[in-house]
């Protein structure tokens, strides 16, 4: 994903920028998943994915990232992370039906096994 961000391709801009969407990071090392939501900002899934694509950061502001590249280090986040869609919506859904959609994602997907907000 730093790649696609760094590079700005284009195709990928355009697409992740016109849906909001229910995700997962996947620590491909532990197994342990991260459940997030592009829900509130107006480029959509890129502006949220392009905050950890940052090279600079790779946590996206999350306090439990930011622990864990604390703890491991940045290239523990390049070499192990896995990111995926779990749902996609139109730019015009209200954030309140994204953020139930991933509380429902976060229960299906076992979230004690994750990292908690």
């Amino acid at each position: 994903m730093e790649q696609i961000v760094d590079n700005g391709e284009a195709n990928w801009k355009q697409a992740l920028s016109n849906v909001k969407a229910v995700y997962v990071i996947t620590d491909r090392h532990t197994g342990k998943l991260y459940i997030g939501s592009a829900s509130r900002n107006e480029r959509g899934l890129w502006q949220r994915w392009s905050a950890y694509a940052d090279l600079n950061n790779l946590t996206g502001r999350n306090q439990k990232l930011k622990q864990l590249k604390a703890e491991k280090g940045s290239l523990y986040i390049i070499d192990n992370f896995q990111y995926s869609i779990l749902e996609i919506f139109d730019t015009k859904t209200k954030v309140e039906d994204i953020i139930s959609r991933e509380s429902y994602w976060k229960r299906v997907l076992a979230y004690p096994r994750t990292w908690a907000e």
